[in-house]
């Protein structure tokens, strides 16, 4: 819970306070020696991970999309003008 309320004045307290809060009850986690995690247990990701991801995950099924709603407003377009001209 303790870290749960840190986060929280972290994200919602001015930068200043927050630093000058820590400061005095003492909540830093830059104390703690050796490579210790913050979360035990949790799954963390290195940088290439996390790049291989987004790739995977956000950008190539995001640009699929894009490229399908393309080809469905190109092709309604030609094909509706068409339509159009010939009930014309």
């Amino acid at each position: 819970m303790g870290l749960i309320g840190d986060v929280l004045r972290q994200v919602f307290m001015p930068k200043h306070d927050y630093e000058n809060l820590r400061d005095k009850l003492g909540l830093s986690y830059r104390d703690r020696t050796g490579d210790s995690e913050v979360l035990p247990g949790a799954f963390y990701l290195t940088d290439q991970e996390t790049v291989d991801y987004y790739y995977m995950v956000l950008l190539l099924p995001s640009s699929v999309v894009f490229m399908a709603s393309v080809a469905y407003l190109v092709a309604g377009n030609l094909f509706g003008n068409r339509l159009c001209q010939s009930l014309l």
